[in-house]
């Protein structure tokens, strides 16, 4: 009688179950095992003391897609989900490249959670990474869009020189400040270290960009909310306050695109600002370190104006002065104050 009962259940547990989900379900176990063994050998590219935590997070990971998915193989409803998934996937494909760049970060942040979950901090900070190179890329692209769409036009090619030159002349006096506090005097002779350190600013400038445009986004964002609300509220006000000289979007979405731009900027930005905040010091230290070199290397030479010894190198002033500096057995740059050559001691 057991026997009997217990056959009629199992036969019950699988009335959902034709011969395809079944197949589906024989192909997902066999296919399983193989894809352990192959974590098991991509796991010896890992360093030893990350191996078990690789392993171990892709077999969650597997074993999770595959609960899942069996999940989905025995669900009596899942021809909706299907259909759910397929006008999902119909709009996706109708969006434009930039959306679509939007979504998928959109999903790839949602699944830090799961990532956090199977593989705890370690593997959580792997992925981050991996993520922000994926937000960079993003950022890239529409920073070559918007430039693309700005120099078709007069006003946006004004943009992007007032852009460039306020930039370049911001980076370059950075540069003279930190050579003339290393030599005191004016940096005006010493154009070519204080052109490299000008590129060595280019960092420094991020962060300073961050920042404006965290706040930049923060303050847009409730303008262009207000003028979406009013142009929902009244429909055509934007054609008609502004005589329909500005081209009306074409793009779907057009609202929740702009309100994600400005939160992703938004939160770029203040990573950009924050973490650069915390390198600033480090990289300043560096570039006050490659400074003096920089300017007894390429901005100084062994003259014969004055009487040196060997390990002098000076550099015009104007007024008959010059500076001076020498190297020390350590490497160390020593500059002297400036001279003419005939207050110089005789060597």
């Amino acid at each position: 009688m057991k026997s009997k009962k217990s056959r009629q259940t199992g036969n019950i547990s699988l009335k959902w179950l034709n011969t395809e989900q079944r197949d589906k379900l024989k192909l997902l176990a066999k296919r399983i095992p193989f894809c352990i063994l192959g974590f098991g050998i991509t796991s010896l590219g890992v360093q030893e003391q990350w191996r078990l935590t690789y392993i171990f997070a892709f077999t969650k990971l597997l074993f999770l897609f595959a609960l899942l998915y069996s999940l989905y193989l025995i669900f009596p409803y899942r021809e909706r989900i299907n259909d759910l998934f397929n006008k999902t996937t119909d709009t996706y494909k109708k969006l434009t490249a930039e959306q679509k760049l939007y979504v998928n970060a959109c999903l790839l942040t949602t699944s830090t959670i799961p990532f956090y979950l199977v593989g705890g901090k370690p593997f959580l900070g792997f992925y981050f990474s991996g993520l922000l190179l994926f937000y960079g890329y993003i950022a890239l692209h529409d920073v070559l869009r918007w430039y693309k769409a700005l120099s078709e036009n007069i006003l946006g090619k004004a943009i992007i020189g007032i852009t460039f030159a306020a930039a370049s002349n911001f980076a370059y006096s950075l540069a003279g400040q930190a050579v003339s506090q290393i030599v005191h005097v004016a940096p005006t002779n010493f154009v070519r270290t204080v052109l490299f350190i000008a590129i060595l600013m280019i960092p420094i400038l991020m962060i300073f960009a961050g920042g404006i445009v965290f706040a930049s986004g923060i303050a847009m964002s409730s303008l262009v909310m207000f003028t979406t609300i009013v142009g929902n509220t009244v429909p055509n006000f934007t054609q008609w306050l502004f005589a329909g000289t500005i081209p009306e979007s074409t793009i779907r979405f057009k609202s929740a695109t702009r309100l994600f731009q400005f939160i992703f900027y938004s939160f770029l930005g203040f990573y950009i600002f924050t973490s650069g905040q915390k390198f600033s010091n480090w990289y300043e230290s560096k570039i006050s370190y490659l400074a003096p070199r920089l300017i007894y290397h390429f901005d100084m030479y062994e003259g014969r104006e004055c009487k040196l010894d060997s390990q002098y190198k000076l550099s015009p002033l104007g007024d008959a002065k010059f500076l001076l500096a020498k190297i020390s057995p350590s490497g160390d740059i020593n500059f002297e104050p400036p001279v003419k050559c005939d207050d110089l001691p005789s060597h």
